[in-house]
This record gives structure tokens, C-alpha cells and sequence, in this order.
């Protein structure tokens, strides 16, 4: 039997956030559609509503609060939705319920160190720290495993924490795994105590990042997690200010290979490190996003100019068949046959209406570009296979507010029953994911982005 099938004793959930009548979806058609930034950005919503006393999901057998976990790894384990599955929370307490599997370390609390205290390289790295900071004359009260109270009562030990021109930094070293509670829970209590957290990890083993732990913090982050080794501490020595390196999540279109991504890294200072971390993630997706554009110009700007200047003239998919044969021959794509017939000429169409929308700021112009984008809507809604398509429209939805609120009542109806249906959802948004990326730039951070599969090469010259 497939394990993914296995794990997923709980095949239907309660989603309370959903209208009342709507409210029961399928598990396989909740999980399956999300890529990793997907299933990472699920990840943390439920676990935040969750903490805030109103739980995303419950059992529809026991009412019980559930949250969504990754399949244990392994090499034919999926690190999107495909590879996650609905379970309960550790409570002693709660009702018995068949669906209630045993709870593993992940759900308690942490894996850190395989239960052997803190590790050697995790202290060598804390106190390489601290000596950095040391070096720059505007770092004060640096502090190794401080203990940091607020008003409330509350508290946390971070490895490291200093002070940078009057800004309060708690550092956490990441080298092993640690819950996603723990990663949400840190964020919290730094940011409601105006401290800047940041995590960072060595480059001794980067392999390490293709972790779950590690793709919670990055994937959260726009793409980006700050990291440190012994030539940054050189650097921090002779220049006389705190460094680190960061690694960022990139595209790379490189023809004939499919649409992938890569490690960038850079050598960063306060600046970065500084940085409000909403302010830092926008930054990170937004950088993604103009790379794409710039490569995909550099490679199809002749195609994709001419397949949107037929969207704009609201020609069918067969219109550009030219053009979407010489990309998706370059980027390993599927055929313009099975677009057709998957309904990516409606979607094409809807997304280019909502990017218009968006973009309009002149008042008429805003109302006409609100009604194609209706009509552009209702026609993606009415499709065959209108439900394959359904995630992809919440998902953008989510990215902008101002189409969320934009949506016709009796659309976000028709598009709730949809995500709310019975019938297998099929991977559409899968198969056609690198081209939707080529010509919206925009969602390709949410289609295409994951753990890129080599760690990154430090180029050691950046540093002088």
C-alpha cells in the first residue's frame, strides 16, 4: 500500500474556515495541489490559528483539532503537498478517536541534537558568533544564551543576543531539527517584544537545507536564511563590522533544462540583518520574481510578448500554439494539446484579467479592467474542470487582497463548492506550472519554488 494512502487514516477534514455547508473537504484535495511554498505556507496558518485559540481543521469524527505533517522522509517521499497528511495534536486528554495516530518527537516538541543536548559544532558556531560581533564597534551587550523575560511572564534563552545601533538582536543557531511550533512560537515572542530574530546555520553541510525544519524558516522568509563560517568571521576580523553570508532562493532558466531553482549567495551586513522580517520576505519573493522576468525575457521575450499581446486580444489558446511549442520544448512543458484539453486557455485568460486589475490605478479604467476580469473569472468557474483549477485561484486570491475582495459574491460561492468538492482533483497546476511561471513571473514564487536539490558553492571571493 502507498504510504502516503497509509498515513492518511483522516481522508476528509473540517475546514473552519469555509462557509457553513462547505465546510467538509477532502484531504487528498486539500494537501495534493500544494508545492512546497504551499505546503509550507499551510503549515504555519494552521498552526498559527491554532495557537490563537480558532483551529483551521478539525476531525470530522471527534471535532479535535488537527495540523498538517510531512510524511517521514525518504527518497520517493514527496516535499509537497503529496508527501503531507492531517493529524492530531498530542493531548491526553482528548476524546478517543479512531482516526488518532501516536504521536511522534515532531508532534511534541523538537528533534535537537538526536536527544543529546547541544551539539559541539552547535556551541562552536554560537561563541564564532559572538567573536564576530565583537569586532564591530557598534554591536554592544552581546550575550551567550541571555535569558530574555517579557512583561507577560513569558520567555526565551536565544543562542546569542546583542545589541546593533540601538536595535535588540536574538540570534537561534540551526543545525538540527526544530519543531515548526518552536519556529512560529520564537518569531511571535520576538516580534511582540520588538527584538529582531534572526536564525543562522553554518555552510559546513549544506545539504541540510532540503530539510523540513530548515525549509519551514527559508521558505517563510522569501527564500532567504542567514548563515556563517569561518571566512565571514575573517571578514567581520579585518573590516571591523558584523557579516554574514545569506542564501537566497533563486530561478534558473537555463534551456534545455526545465525551470528550476538555485542557491544565490551574497555577503550581507547590518542592513540585511536589520531588517524588518515581513519587509525581508516581500524582498526575497520580489527579487525572485524580477529574475524570472529578466531570464525569460532574455530566452522567450519574443514568444511571450506575442502570446500576451493575444491574451490581450483575448484569442484562444490554439492562437499561440507557435509560441508555446518553442517554450515548452525548452522547458520540458506539456504539449499545447493537453492544455488545451486541461483548461489552460481559460486560466491563461483569468490571469492576465486579474494582473490588469491589479496593475490599474486610473478610476474608469479600474472599472472596466473589474469587469473583464469577472467575466474572465465566472469563465475559468464554468470550465470542465473547473475544480483542478480551484486551488490556483485561492492561492492568488490570497496574494492579493484587492482581488480577494474584488470577487463577485456569487463567485467565491462557485469557488468554495469547488474546493470543497468530492472529486479527485487532478494535478494540473502541476504539469502546467513552468509555463503559468514564464508568463506571469508574479506567481512563480508559489508554483515553482523548492528546496533546490544541490546546497549551495560559497564563492569565497565575495568577501574582499
Amino acid at each position: 500500500m502507498n504510504k502516503t494512502i497509509q498515513l492518511r487514516a483522516i481522508e476528509t477534514v473540517i475546514d473552519t474556515t469555509m462557509p457553513s455547508g462547505q465546510q467538509i473537504r477532502q484531504a487528498r484535495n486539500t494537501l495534493d495541489p500544494l508545492t512546497e511554498v504551499g505546503l509550507s505556507e499551510l503549515r504555519a496558518e494552521v498552526r498559527t490559528a491554532y495557537v490563537a485559540g480558532h483551529p483551521r481543521f478539525r476531525c470530522p469524527d471527534c471535532n479535535e483539532p488537527l495540523f498538517v505533517a510531512q510524511n517521514p522522509a525518504s527518497p520517493d517521499t514527496p516535499r509537497d503537498g503529496r508527501g503531507a497528511h492531517f493529524k492530531h495534536y498530542a493531548n491526553a486528554d482528548a476524546p478517543v478517536c479512531r482516526k488518532r495516530t501516536t504521536a511522534n518527537l515532531h508532534d511534541i516538541g523538537a528533534v535537537k541534537f538526536a536527544g543529546l543536548g547541544e551539539g559541539t559544532d552547535h556551541s562552536n558556531l554560537k561563541h564564532m558568533l559572538a567573536f564576530c560581533l565583537s569586532q564591530d564597534p557598534n554591536v554592544t551587550d552581546i550575550q551567550i544564551e541571555r535569558q530574555i523575560r517579557a512583561l507577560d511572564g513569558s520567555w526565551r534563552q536565544p543562542d546569542v543576543s546583542f545589541v546593533l545601533d540601538g536595535q535588540a538582536v536574538a540570534v537561534d543557531v540551526q543545525l538540527a531539527a526544530a519543531s515548526l511550533a518552536t519556529i512560529l512560537e520564537r518569531g511571535a515572542f520576538y516580534a511582540a517584544n520588538k527584538i529582531r530574530h534572526i536564525w543562522v546555520t553554518d555552510t559546513a553541510n549544506l545539504d541540510r537545507l532540503s530539510q523540513l525544519a530548515f525549509r519551514d524558516i527559508y521558505l517563510g522568509m522569501g527564500g532567504r536564511i542567514f548563515a556563517l563560517d569561518a571566512d565571514v568571521v575573517a571578514a567581520c576580523v579585518e573590516q571591523s563590522r558584523i557579516q554574514l553570508w545569506e542564501l537566497s532562493i533563486m530561478p534558473r532558466l537555463a534551456p534545455p533544462l526545465p525551470l528550476h531553482t538555485v542557491w544565490d549567495r551574497d555577503v550581507v551586513d547590518q542592513e540585511t540583518i536589520l531588517m524588518d522580517p515581513k519587509v525581508r520576505r516581500a524582498e526575497g519573493e520580489k527579487r525572485y520574481r524580477e529574475s524570472l522576468a529578466t531570464q525569460v525575457s532574455q530566452h522567450f521575450g519574443p514568444q511571450r510578448a506575442s502570446m500576451r499581446s493575444a491574451l490581450a486580444e483575448g484569442k484562444p489558446l490554439e492562437w499561440m500554439r507557435p509560441e508555446w511549442t518553442t517554450i515548452t520544448r525548452q522547458i520540458k512543458g506539456r504539449d499545447i494539446d493537453t492544455a488545451i484539453a486541461q483548461g489552460v486557455g481559460a486560466v491563461l485568460a483569468w490571469l492576465f484579467a486579474v494582473e490588469a486589475y491589479v496593475s490599474c490605478t486610473v478610476p474608469t479604467a479600474r472599472r472596466v479592467a473589474l469587469a473583464a476580469m469577472h467575466q474572465a473569472t465566472a469563465a475559468v468557474l464554468t470550465i470542465r474542470n473547473a475544480n483542478d483549477w480551484a486551488p490556483l485561484m485561492e492561492t492568488v486570491c490570497k496574494m492579493s487582497p484587492p482581488v480577494q475582495a474584488a470577487l463577485a459574491v456569487d463567485h467565491r460561492d462557485q469557488l468554495n463548492a469547488l474546493l470543497a468538492t468530492a472529486e479527485r482533483v487532478t494535478p494540473v497546476i502541476r504539469n502546467h506550472a513552468q509555463m503559468l511561471s514564464v508568463l506571469f513571473p508574479w506567481v512563480g514564487f508559489k508554483l515553482v519554488v523548492k528546496a533546490p536539490r544541490f546546497g549551495p558553492s560559497i564563492n569565497r571571493s565575495s568577501l574582499h
